[in-house]
């Protein structure tokens, strides 16, 4: 799962949210699927209409009190992707960091710099390691050079 698909399931569970903060429950709105529980413009306004069918169940059977345990797998898979070490080698010719220098991965990926400074050295597709800092920001070492620096991802 890439960071677009858990930036949506953010803004899904904010929805989900604003529907449990104005729909608290009671023994008939919990009986209705969550489609029959809104208006068109309510269900629209709140971006549940971009939402599948199965993810829509997935709601409904929520807000009826059957949670599914699936979601927590889906947590708790997704914060060991997020946290765990991942190494990749940048493509092509790398001759360091400058200040705002972006860095293309062999997978597609792109980092920019975060922090300033800088540092010279020509190497042809290191191998590099993003990891998360004690903070919780990226960061990018490359082993060969004993160097890292704060990066962060735009791709």
């Amino acid at each position: 799962m890439n960071l677009i698909n858990v930036v949506g399931k953010i803004k899904q569970l904010v929805a989900f949210l604003a529907l449990v903060i104005a729909f608290p429950a009671g023994a008939d709105s919990n009986t209705l699927p969550i489609q029959q529980r809104l208006t068109d413009a309510q269900f629209k306004s709140m971006g549940l209409h971009k939402l599948s069918e199965v993810e829509l169940q997935r709601l409904s059977d929520y807000l009826k009190g059957e949670v599914v345990s699936e979601a927590a797998d889906l947590v708790e898979e997704q914060k060991v992707h997020v946290d765990k070490p991942r190494t990749m080698r940048i493509a092509g010719d790398f001759s360091g960091w400058r200040g705002k220098t972006k860095f293309t991965m062999n997978n597609g990926e792109v980092w920019v710099q975060r922090t300033s400074g800088r540092y010279f050295k020509r190497l042809n597709s290191p191998e590099v390691i993003i990891e998360k800092n004690t903070l919780g920001f990226y960061i990018m070492r490359v082993p060969e050079v004993d160097r890292a620096v704060g990066v962060k991802r735009i791709k």
